[in-house]
């Protein structure tokens, strides 16, 4: 027998300091989303909700924001597939466009 049930998870959802949508204000802390993943031994960040192509083995991974250490040192910038974030996808920055899928799956937009 099959059940269905609609139910409701608390999520905190994160802004940077200058106000930006974010997976994490503060690892250090635990301050980070709880679908917050990472892959490839740490060196990808993702996400639960992730896209992953038919045959890739890794979700697409999310991209940084240029930050005081650097470019693509900020940051986290939560990925279109995110439902914690998705109301406020037109807040993403123009810089948010990476030339392709790091799963290979398929080009960004």
């Amino acid at each position: 027998m099959t059940e269905q049930h609609t139910i409701h998870l608390p999520v905190i959802r994160y802004r940077d300091q200058a106000g930006n949508p974010t997976c994490a204000a503060d690892f250090e802390i635990g301050d980070v989303c709880k679908f917050y993943r990472s892959q490839r031994f740490g060196t990808g960040e993702t996400c639960v909700f992730a896209e992953t192509g038919t045959s890739a083995k890794y979700a697409d991974n999310m991209m940084r924001r240029d930050g005081a250490q650097g470019p693509g040192m900020g940051t986290l910038i939560p990925g279109d597939w995110c439902p914690v974030w998705e109301p406020t996808k037109a807040k993403r920055p123009a810089e948010y466009r990476p030339l392709v899928s790091m799963t290979g799956s398929k080009p960004f937009p």
